[in-house]
Order: structure tokens, then sequence, then C-alpha cells
């Protein structure tokens, strides 16, 4: 369960190496324009930055491989319990004598299926208290942001209790691009949680306003893309 409740910091490492990349390649280009080093020289930056560049797409490629095998949990909220099965290609390695040894505090027990997947059951007790974890990685993942001033203008942001609305308040008056970035990560803290209370949805919200509380702009996951 240890990996259901790290999932955020995989968001986290999304926007830190968004951020990382945008520094290596801005750096790159002014150092290009400023400077008059030899052609050969600058070739060299630039293939560097290049391969810096191509190592962080690789880790984020296989992150957003581990995010989207999530979409696939499947929960069952009953009467005094919630079964929860995570599939295979998120719960990895895991043995059933690893499962056995960690139930109790967590979950009642474990059962390791022949796809690979695992189904959890829990008392409902341990399920509201791994959904309090989870906010728990959402808030101290919307810290980092908040405390990246490189990167972000972002001053607040408060959620309603189920995460199908982000109520984002901004350091200044105008939305900057990474500002703007980050209503994706709101959409998928707001849908792996609702994924693990078993309510998936489509339609999270995400509000901007400025310092002074004026509604700058809003966005809505169900019409990404479109």
């Amino acid at each position: 369960m240890k990996k259901v409740l790290s999932i955020l910091l995989l968001i986290s490492m999304i926007t830190s190496l968004s951020a990382c990349g945008s520094d290596t390649s801005t750096t790159t280009i002014a150092e290009t324009v400023a400077t008059s080093t030899e052609l050969k020289s600058k070739t060299i930056e630039t293939e560097a930055a290049t391969a810096a560049i191509e190592t962080e797409n690789t880790a984020l490629e296989s992150d957003m491989e581990d995010l989207s095998a999530i979409g696939e949990v499947e929960v069952e909220n009953g009467i005094l319990t919630v079964t929860l099965t995570l599939p295979a290609d998120f719960v990895g390695e895991t043995t059933q004598e690893e499962l056995d040894k960690l139930a109790g505090s967590s979950y009642m027990y474990a059962k390791l299926n022949d796809d690979g997947s695992v189904t959890y059951k829990m008392t409902k007790a341990q399920h509201k208290e791994m959904l309090s974890n989870l906010k728990t990685s959402i808030d101290e993942s919307i810290e980092e942001i908040i405390n990246d001033k490189e990167s972000y203008s972002i001053k607040e942001v408060n959620y309603n209790d189920d995460c199908t609305v982000f109520d984002v308040t901004l350091d200044g008056t105008e939305l900057g691009f990474m500002d703007s970035f980050s209503m994706i990560i709101f959409y998928m803290y707001g849908g792996i949680y609702n994924i693990f209370t078993g309510n998936k949805t489509d339609s999270i919200t995400v509000n901007f306003y400025d310092h002074n509380g004026n509604f700058l702009e809003s966005g809505n996951s169900a019409e990404a893309g479109q």
C-alpha cells in the first residue's frame, strides 16, 4: 500500500521535470546567444542539453505509465468493508508472502491474483485512513508547488471534500505558463483521489483567482483536449 500513498510523488516529479527541462534549454539558448565561444563548444553544450532533456523525458514516460495504471484500479464499497484491486502494472513484484506480512493495520488481508493484480480487503475505517493519507500527500505536493516561486506564482490552493473542485489563488494578477500547466496536475490529483474512493469522475474543475480574489480563468478535465 506504500505505493498507493506515494503515487503523488510521481506527480511531483512531473512538475520538477517540466521545470528542470525548461531551465536547461533556456540556459543553453541564453549562453549561445550571449557568448562568442567556438562552434564546437556550442555544439557540445547543445548535445549535453539535449541528452539531459531526453533523459528527463524517458523518466517522465515511465512515471506516466505508472500513473495510467491507476485508471484500472477497481473499488467496491460494501456495507462494512471495501475491496480494492490494483492492476498488475501497479503492483510490481509484490509476493503473497509480503502481502501477508503487511496485513493488519492498513488492510485486513490481500490476495495476489493469477493475473498479477492484488485484491485488498479493508474495513471502512482503514479505507478512510487511506484516503486521509492520500489527501495528506496531495497537500504536501501542493505545498511544493506553492514554494516553487521560480516556476509558479501560486499563493494558495483550496479544494472541496471530494477533490473535484480546486480553487487556486495567484500571487499576482496574471496567469503564467507554468500556472496554467498546473491545471493538469490538479486534474490528476482529483482524478486519482476519486478513483480510490470508488467514484471515478472525469469532471475536475480548477478555478484561478488573482491575489485580490478576482476570478481569472477556469478549466474542467472533461473538456481537456477538446
